[in-house]
């Protein structure tokens, strides 16, 4: 009988446990449940207030009114929508680097800026300028399909233009850090062949093709890419608190606008300090 009664005991406090583990586990997942609802209404929030500024930001680019109309390379504008602040950036893709038309002498003169010496620069030049041409010959300080295969590469020149400005780390001699220093800088949206280095430039820009030191609000025009960069204060807490979202006017009555990437803070190779110049990057650039 003791031995039943043990037994029984046992039984009974097995029983319990497995229930306080079940009902551990319901609270967690109700837990959970909760936070990825209420993650979830802040996820839709945010993106509802991003489309509304980027709506207003081009109705405000459209203004038929000269003395309202928005400027692109000026001061931020603060907004507040839905109650909450936001602060619009509106810059001209042509401020920066486009890796798709940029003459030789604009790359030499961005990798100069950034801290390469003339040889690197050069060498790197050569293999940007292979990757998107149509041909398989080698420039003197490039590389081509071979080059790649002695460095044991998988992935070699696609001799087209870039589809991507990320595309350029596969290129042979670039470097992590090189291309964090770069990829704020560049474009495959302004078509020119080289930046105009205004106010609203990266700091590498400004140092290899101008240093404005004021403002210089310039007139937006149909037909050109413009970054709307759109931020959050005070909204940390936010799971993407920045925006940038490229876009172009069309001209279009009925499609005023394209976009043509739509990039988070989460992609935060786009969000470096833009405004300093990259440190450590001449240590890095010995690995080349």
């Amino acid at each position: 009988m003791k031995d039943q009664s043990g037994i029984a005991v046992l039984s009974v406090i097995l029983c319990i446990a497995i229930m306080a583990s079940l009902a551990a586990a319901v609270l967690n997942l109700e837990r959970q449940s909760h936070q990825i609802v209420v993650q979830g209404r802040n996820d839709l929030k945010s993106q509802s207030i991003v489309e509304a500024a980027l709506i207003q930001t081009v109705a405000g680019m459209l203004e038929r009114n000269p003395k309202l109309r928005w400027k692109a390379d000026g001061p931020p504008r603060h907004l507040d929508i839905y109650n909450v602040g936001v602060v619009i950036a509106v810059r001209s893709e042509n401020n920066r680097l486009d890796i798709n038309t940029a003459t030789k002498s604009a790359w030499l003169q961005t990798l100069k800026s950034s801290g390469l010496s003339m040889e690197l620069a050069d060498r790197l030049t050569d293999q940007i300028l292979d990757w998107k041409d149509e041909n398989q010959l080698a420039r003197l300080n490039g590389a081509e399909r071979s080059a790649y295969i002695a460095d044991d590469r998988s992935r070699f020149p696609a001799n087209r233009l870039f589809t991507h400005v990320t595309e350029l780390a596969a290129i042979l001699n670039m470097t992590p850090e090189l291309l964090t220093c770069l990829l704020p800088s560049l474009t495959l949206h302004s078509g020119k062949s080289e930046p105009k280095g205004s106010f609203n430039s990266t700091a590498l820009i400004k140092k290899a093709f101008g240093n404005p030191k004021v403002p210089t609000p310039a007139h937006v025009t149909q037909g050109q890419a413009y970054s709307v960069s759109i931020s959050f204060q005070n909204e940390s807490s936010r799971p993407n608190n920045k925006v940038e979202i490229i876009i172009r006017l069309t001209g279009d009555k009925k499609k005023p606008f394209w976009i043509h990437e739509w990039r988070e803070a989460r992609e935060s190779f786009y969000f470096g300090d833009q405004t300093q110049l990259c440190p450590g990057l001449q240590e890095a650039s010995k690995k080349l």
